[in-house]
C-alpha cells in the first residue's frame, strides 16, 4: 500500500470521525473536509498519472497542513495518525495483529505497535508483552520468534508512518515547515531507530 493510499484512507477516517460527532452542522469543518478530500484527491490522481513534481508536493503539502490543524482542533489527534497503519496504536493491552493456530488447537495472536511494544496472545490471556513472556504462555522457541515477528511488523508500520511524514515534509523548506510537523517527524524518527535497535539486539 503506498502514501498515497494512507491519504484516501485517512481522508475517509477523518470523515467518519466528524460524522460521528455530529459535526454536519452549519459551522461544522464536515463541508471543509469535504472540499478539501476532493483537492487532495485530485492532486493524487495528477501524480499518479502524470508523474510527481515539486508543485505537486507543494500543493499536497499545503492541504495536509488544514487536514492536520482541522483533525487536531476537532478530533484532538493530528491527520497524520488517522493515515497510520490501523493497527499501529491499539489500546493498552490489547493486542493488535493476525490470529493463528498452533498445536493442540491453542488460538495465538501476535501483534504490535509503533512505539515498540509487542503484544503475544494465546487462549485469549495476553502471555506476553514487549520482552516478557509469563510462564504457562507460549515455549520458548515459539515466545522468541513470536517477538522477532511482532517487531519486524512494528518496524515496518513505523517505517509507513515515518514515509508518510517525511513526504509531507518534503513540500517545505527547513525554515517553512509547520512546528508540529517538525515535531511528529523528528518523534517518529527516535521511534524507528529504537526499534531498529531493539530487533538487532534480538
Amino acid at each position: 500500500m503506498s502514501i498515497f493510499d494512507d491519504y484516501r484512507r485517512g481522508l475517509e477516517t477523518l470523515l467518519e470521525q466528524l460524522a460521528a460527532r455530529g459535526g454536519r452542522g452549519a459551522d461544522a469543518p464536515y463541508a471543509d473536509v469535504l472540499t478539501l478530500q476532493g483537492r487532495m484527491l485530485d492532486a493524487l490522481r495528477s501524480a499518479e498519472l502524470f508523474g510527481d513534481t515539486e508543485s505537486r508536493r507543494s500543493e499536497r503539502a499545503q492541504i495536509l497542513d488544514v487536514l492536520n490543524r482541522l483533525a487536531l482542533k476537532h478530533l484532538d489527534v493530528s491527520f497524520n495518525a488517522l493515515c497510520g497503519p490501523t493497527s499501529s496504536t491499539p489500546s493498552a493491552g490489547t493486542p493488535a495483529g493476525t490470529t493463528t493456530t498452533a498445536s493442540g488447537e491453542r488460538s495465538i495472536a501476535i501483534g504490535g505497535n509503533a512505539q515498540g511494544n509487542t503484544f503475544i496472545t494465546g487462549n485469549g490471556n495476553v502471555v506476553g508483552n514487549g520482552n516478557t513472556v509469563h510462564q504457562g504462555g507460549l515455549p520458548s522457541e515459539a515466545q522468541s520468534s513470536s517477538e522477532t515477528s511482532g517487531l519486524s511488523r512494528a518496524l515496518r508500520m513505523a517505517h509507513r508512518a515515518l514515509a508518510i511524514l517525511e513526504e509531507q515534509a518534503a513540500g517545505y523548506t527547513t525554515l517553512s515547515i509547520p512546528v508540529h510537523l517538525q515535531i511528529e517527524l523528528e518523534e517518529q524518527r527516535e521511534k524507528v531507530r529504537a526499534l531498529e535497535e531493539r530487533c538487532r539486539e534480538t
